[in-house]
C-alpha cells in the first residue's frame, strides 16, 4: 500500500533541452506504507506534439533508464531499484492509435526473443480540447498508474496533475520559442555553443518575444544576445 500523503514532486527533468518543445516531464515519489519505507516513482511525460508519436515509448524507456541510473548513483547502498510507473499526457488533437506496450515496437518472433526484450506498459491520458473533469479517469494519477493498492487521494492528485498540465503547456510554448529563435539566429548569423546556451537559459517568454522582434527589426547578433543575457526588456 502506498502513502499518497507523502507524495513529493522531484525537481529533475530527463528530457534533453532540444526536445523540450515537444516534451515536458515530471517525476513523483510516493512512499510505501509498512516497514520497508521504500519508494515508488511515477514518471509523467507530457507530449506537446501535433500528432502522436509511436516512438514515444522508446523515449520513455530511455528516460526510465536515466532515472534508475541516477537513483543508483545517489543510493549506492540499495540492492534494488525502485518501481517506475510511466504515464503519458498527450495534448495532440489526433487520437492516439498506437499500442501502449513497449514490446509492440520490437519485431519479436519467438518466446525466447520475448524473454530478452524489455516489457512495460504506459498509462495514457488524451487531454486536447477537454476540461480536466472530462479526461478519462478525471486526471487522477491513482487511475493513471492502475495500481489497485493506491488509496483514494483524488483532490491532491488532481491538483498536482492539473497544475503540471498547465505548466507543461506553458513550458512547451517557451521551449518552442527558444528552438525557433536559435534556428533563425543560427541561419542569419551562425551561433556557437555558448551563444546557444544564452538563448536556452532564457525562461521569460516576454524576453524571448522581444528577441524575436529585435531579430525581425534587423538588430545585430550581439544586441539580441545582450538583451537575453540581461533578461529584461523596456516597458
Amino acid at each position: 500500500t502506498l502513502d499518497l500523503g507523502g507524495l513529493t514532486v522531484r525537481q529533475e527533468s530527463f528530457v534533453a533541452a532540444d526536445l523540450r518543445a515537444a516534451h515536458s516531464d515530471l517525476l513523483l515519489q510516493v512512499p510505501r506504507l509498512g516497514p520497508s519505507k521504500s519508494n515508488v516513482l511515477v514518471y509523467v511525460l507530457v507530449e506537446h506534439k501535433s500528432r502522436p508519436d509511436r516512438w514515444t515509448l522508446l523515449q520513455l524507456l530511455g528516460y526510465m533508464v536515466e532515472i534508475w541510473k541516477r537513483y543508483r548513483r545517489d543510493h549506492q547502498n540499495e540492492s534494488r531499484l525502485p518501481a517506475i510507473f510511466p504515464v503519458v499526457f498527450s495534448h495532440s488533437r489526433k487520437r492516439w492509435r498506437y499500442s501502449l506496450d513497449f514490446g509492440s515496437l520490437v519485431a519479436i518472433q519467438s518466446e525466447q526473443e520475448q524473454r530478452h526484450t524489455p516489457s512495460f506498459s504506459v498509462a495514457l491520458y488524451e487531454t486536447a480540447g477537454k476540461a480536466p473533469e472530462q479526461v478519462r479517469g478525471g486526471i487522477r494519477f491513482v487511475s493513471a498508474v492502475r495500481v489497485s493498492e493506491y488509496r483514494p487521494a483524488e483532490e491532491t492528485m488532481m491538483t498536482i496533475a492539473e497544475q503540471w498540465m498547465e505548466q507543461g503547456q506553458r513550458t512547451g510554448r517557451i521551449e518552442g520559442k527558444k528552438a525557433t529563435l536559435i534556428r533563425q539566429l543560427d541561419r542569419k548569423f551562425g551561433l556557437n555553443a555558448k551563444e546557444r546556451d544564452v538563448v536556452s537559459g532564457v525562461s521569460d517568454p516576454e524576453v524571448l518575444d522581444a528577441a524575436v522582434d529585435a531579430l525581425i527589426d534587423n538588430a545585430d547578433k550581439d544586441a539580441i544576445l545582450a538583451l537575453m543575457r540581461e533578461g529584461t526588456i523596456e516597458r
